[in-house]
């Protein structure tokens, strides 16, 4: 009886020793990371950027901060909109957020400047010099204008190029005209109507239904979003415009009082990791477009990519004149700022030498 006490008791205490060696193992198997960041983005995993964000520059910022930042994200919309990002990393609702201005109208006028360039360059690493030099020389534009909303700047990106889907037989631009269409911003709405097009407003969330139910007959949006967003299955007819870039900058910004509880080496890693990951986009950038066209073709769409004369009809020179001043006038009726052709001209001369890069 006492040999059988002691061997349930030799038991117990091996027992409780393996429990033990196990959670000490679980415990020192990695530190802690001394600074956790919640990251809020409205779009779902499986996009071009949304990608990218979770498998490159999140693991980015770990790595340059040596695991002692984790970085949480929450997509698809789960902590807040598009349209309640900025106030939310503002009041701190998220450590860092992309930041689009498209439903800022009003709070990130000066971003419609580069509405008005609809031709800018087809290369990743050209759109970065435009937006980075943008974002340095042009004064509305400064720090992409994110400062004046608790925020700091980190990464910023760029939508996949334009493409036009229809659901009707859409053999080329020309056959806009007369038929109803949607798009997110207005010059490209006032593009459409240029080209004889009726111009519909639809909200983002409502457009495959749109298009399903003949509310609109075509959709203007980037081409990534086309896909992911199987705008495919009711407008099978896709023109697809890499010379037209999708000129929403998306920035991934950082709450500032956030920011300057960092210590100055988690700062650098972090803006470290933003440096890396920019440089890296640019395949991603590149490979997408091409990796869409031959997956939707798979599934039967009929799409193509736009011809030289095609772009034309778009970026018509005499009415992106009128709407280069239609801007300067909103510009000093909204903000007392009367520098707006002085700030077109500084971002002409920036395309024009990224454009002249790319052709080299």
């Amino acid at each position: 009886m006492k040999l059988s006490v002691f061997i349930v008791f030799i038991l117990i205490v091996t027992a409780c020793s393996t429990n033990n060696t196990d959670a000490n193992n679980e415990s020192t198997s990695g530190e802690e990371p001394e600074f956790i960041l919640e990251y809020s983005d409205d779009n779902p995993p499986g996009g071009m950027r949304t990608d990218f964000i979770i498998d490159v520059w999140i693991p980015e910022i770990e790595k340059q901060t040596d695991n002692r930042v984790k970085v949480n994200t929450n997509m698809g919309g789960s902590l807040f909109d598009t349209s309640e990002a900025l106030a939310g990393v503002e009041d701190g609702l998220a450590d860092i957020a992309m930041i689009s201005p498209e439903p800022y109208p009003n709070r990130m006028f000066a971003h419609k400047i580069f509405q008005l360039f609809p031709k800018a360059a087809k290369e990743w690493e050209n759109l970065r010099q435009i937006y980075s030099e943008s974002f340095e020389e042009i004064p509305i534009l400064k720090d992409g204008g994110v400062e004046d909303y608790n925020q700091k700047l980190l990464l910023t990106l760029a939508p996949s190029p334009l493409v036009f889907g229809a659901t009707y037989e859409f053999d080329g631009l020309e056959d806009v005209s007369g038929n109803k269409w949607r798009a997110a911003h207005e010059i490209h709405l006032n593009s459409l109507a240029n080209m004889g097009a009726e111009t519909v407003s639809v909200p983002w969330e409502e457009v495959y239904t749109a298009l399903q139910t003949n509310v609109t007959n075509g959709v203007v949006t980037n081409f990534d979003g086309y896909d992911t967003h199987k705008f495919y299955e009711v407008a099978e007819n896709a023109l697809v415009a890499p010379e037209l870039w999708y000129s929403t900058a998306h920035m991934h910004t950082i709450n500032m009082d956030t920011w300057d509880e960092l210590p100055e080496d988690i700062q650098e890693g972090i803006l470290k990791a933003s440096e890396i990951a920019e440089e890296k986009f640019g395949e991603t950038y590149e490979t997408t477009i091409e990796e869409i066209i031959e997956s939707e073709q798979e599934k039967g769409v009929n799409v193509r990519k736009i011809k030289d004369e095609e772009v034309a009809l778009f970026a018509d020179e005499d009415f992106l004149e009128k709407e280069k001043q239609s801007w300067i006038e909103e510009l000093e009726k909204k903000t007392g700022d009367n520098k707006g052709e002085e700030y077109v001209k500084q971002l002409e001369e920036i395309i024009d030498e990224a454009r002249a890069n790319e052709e080299k």
